[in-house]
């Protein structure tokens, strides 16, 4: 009996490169029973889409016209292309082999449009399978805070605090199927890192694949310049792409980002709640290994040559 395998993310988990990995080893995979599908655009299907949580948003979102990806890739007929998208998710289920689906953004969704979701899967599959992996609370925030920031998003670092419980408590609440939540640490010590680790325990023989590895860190410089930029133009204004918003031409080379040791004081009170709600829910081992800082960077330093990056 054919099994669907869905695969939450969750954020900053490597999920991007185990997306690209399966849709790269697209017939290796079916070669093992495992068929990953790639969604297209209406009116460009020369664009591979390996993130499921595009189309699938875009289905299902009570506002589609919102979802990020459409905002990235307009279009004047969105019905047009959510009907495309549909044709493309009933194929994909309708297909004889075990189904990986994979969409860290999945969650974004409304709980009713989540089971509207379910309620399509189970059209289709009996045996359903639901995973992700989870980061530790200080080295997810560090790297969501990247992540905002490429965005085009301003966060003030004193301050803001990135968080996965309101991400996980909706995960255990509207998932209609029990979750197998997974250390990112304890991916991470697999050769060849999460990816391998996750295809490993979907019975995948991986000694064929190609492993592709997406989304490399941007240095503490970059992200505290574009920031600066961000709060005096947001990438998305008004629900469009904001012509005035400025982004950096290229990374520029230093230290990863991290807090300096006064903004990680300033959200230790939110940092001990996220690792306490962590433990309670999954144990120690979802927890940071250590706690590492930046240096302060004074803001005329950061700023002397920002037109030359842009």
């Amino acid at each position: 009996m054919k099994k669907l395998y869905l695969h939450l993310g969750l954020a900053k988990t490597s999920s991007s490169s185990f997306q690209d990995t399966c849709l790269a080893n697209k017939e290796e995979l079916l070669s093992q029973g495992f068929y990953y599908p790639s969604f297209t655009l209406e009116n460009n299907q020369s664009i591979q889409i390996a993130n499921h949580s595009h189309p699938i948003n875009s289905i299902y979102a009570k506002n589609p016209e919102d979802v990020l990806f459409n905002i990235q890739h307009q279009t004047d007929n969105l019905a047009k292309r959510n009907q495309h998208y549909l044709e493309e998710l009933q194929a994909a289920l309708h297909y004889d082999e075990n189904l990986i689906l994979s969409g860290e953004g999945i969650l974004a969704l409304e709980q009713k449009e989540i089971t509207e979701l379910f309620k399509l899967f189970r059209e289709f599959y009996v045996d359903i399978e639901v995973f992700a992996l989870v980061r530790p609370p200080y080295a997810f925030h560090c790297s969501g805070f990247v992540t905002h920031v490429y965005s085009g998003i301003f966060l003030n670092p004193a301050t803001a605090w990135i968080s996965q419980i309101k991400t996980i408590k909706k995960a255990i609440e509207s998932i209609p199927y029990e979750i197998n939540f997974f250390s990112f640490n304890a991916a991470i010590t697999e050769s060849k890192g999460p990816v391998n680790f996750l295809l490993k325990r979907l019975g995948i023989d991986t000694s064929n694949i190609n492993f592709l590895f997406s989304n490399e860190g941007m240095s503490n410089e970059y992200v505290r310049v574009q920031n600066i930029l961000n709060l005096r133009n947001s990438l998305i204004k008004d629900g469009k792409i904001n012509p005035k918003n400025q982004q950096l031409n290229k990374n520029l080379q230093g230290e990863k980002f991290l807090l300096t040791k006064q903004e990680f004081e300033n959200c230790q009170s939110k940092y001990k709640y996220e690792c306490n709600f962590m433990v309670d829910k999954f144990g120690q081992d979802f927890l940071d290994d250590q706690i590492n800082f930046s240096t302060p960077l004074p803001f005329d330093e950061l700023m002397i040559n920002y037109n030359e990056w842009i």
